[in-house]
């Protein structure tokens, strides 16, 4: 299997103190959206540490977070009624959750939440939440640490954080798992209040005219930004029209596509995603076209909805969502221009 290159590093790169703080939320931000994306769809990453947590740059040379390496998983299935479902003990020692190291005890999704947790407290401190010797103890001794110590607080302390990180960093690493914080309300906490993305505030008039498929869509307005701007919505429009093959080719032409368009594609599904969770409701997509100015009759915007549900799964997934809003001139010119011979 061939997948992107990230080349930049991964997360234990980062040091507090040394790298920019604001970026570190960043990425952190990045991280949470695609466990939150994860969790939504009942999948247990198992194994989240720092070297599955990779840094890239984008066509910005902005640094993103992209998680990997999904050997671990495991996904919930409609006959796996309860919210703790797993038993198994697995995954890389300094990152397990206590109820993962707890043989007694059964495990959900936000197993996961803790090892993010781990992965920040490391970056404040440079320690292990549970541990100050963590790389000194042989592994019995340490997992006994992590099921029975308390969360050491006085290492945050000693790092001057403000406040806010504390108490996120503390909300990730609660050992009872029923009390800990989601992936999704994590996205939410005030550590990230300050990163909020742009406003769908932009207002823009909206114009009808006829396509070959007799659709309604707007006046073309060059726009480059990351709001959902005239020209993106044209083009979900116009996706419509697509056969699901067609369909299939652009997401996989968009996916691999590194231009400033697919960059801004991206941006304006986070922005739209205010749940947090890596898909996009009806609702938030309703939200996003009236916020945005445009007013559009609501049989027309659930005949939109279900054009863009290509898998019929009552979401807007990540690559959904590009192949109907990336241009597709532009794509078949990104994969002429880097196709090998």
């Amino acid at each position: 299997m061939v997948t992107e290159c990230c080349s930049v590093g991964d997360f234990s790169d980062l040091h507090y103190g040394q790298d920019d703080y604001e970026e570190i939320k960043i990425l952190f931000q990045d991280l949470l959206k695609a466990i939150a994306h994860c969790h939504d769809h009942g999948i247990a990453h198992r194994d989240i540490k720092f070297d599955n947590c990779l840094i890239h740059k984008n066509s910005n040379e902005q640094r993103v977070g992209k998680v990997i390496d999904f050997g671990l998983a495991a996904m919930q299935t409609a006959g796996d009624q309860a919210k703790a479902w797993r038993s198994e003990r697995l995954g890389t020692t300094f990152f397990l959750a206590p109820e993962v190291v707890d043989k007694t005890a059964k495990y959900s999704v936000k197993c996961d939440c803790w090892s993010m947790g781990v992965m920040l407290y490391s970056i404040f401190t440079d320690q292990h939440p549970c541990s100050a010797r963590a790389h000194a103890i042989d592994n019995s001794q340490f997992l006994k640490k992590i099921l029975h110590s308390r969360i050491r607080t006085g290492p945050l302390e000693e790092a001057n954080l403000p406040p806010d990180a504390v108490d996120f960093c503390l909300k990730l690493l609660e050992k009872d798992a029923d009390s800990r914080i989601s992936a999704r309300d994590a996205l939410h906490h005030e550590w990230f209040k300050a990163l909020s993305h742009p406003t769908l505030s932009h207002r823009r008039s909206l114009s009808s005219c006829s396509t070959k498929a007799d659709t309604p869509t707007v006046s073309w307005e060059s726009s480059s930004d990351t709001q959902l701007s005239c020209a993106r919505l044209k083009r979900l429009q116009e996706f419509r029209g697509c056969s699901n093959f067609e369909k299939a080719v652009l997401a996989v032409a968009a996916l691999n596509a590194e231009t400033q368009e697919t960059e801004d594609s991206r941006q304006c599904f986070m922005c739209l995603n205010t749940a947090g969770n890596g898909s996009l409701s009806k609702d938030e997509i309703f939200a996003g076209i009236d916020n945005a100015g445009f007013s559009i009759p609501e049989a027309d915007l659930t005949e939109l909805f279900a054009a863009l549900d290509v898998y019929g799964s009552g979401k807007i997934h990540y690559t959904e969502w590009l192949a109907a809003t990336v241009t597709p001139t532009l794509l078949a010119s990104e994969k002429k221009n880097t196709a090998c011979v």
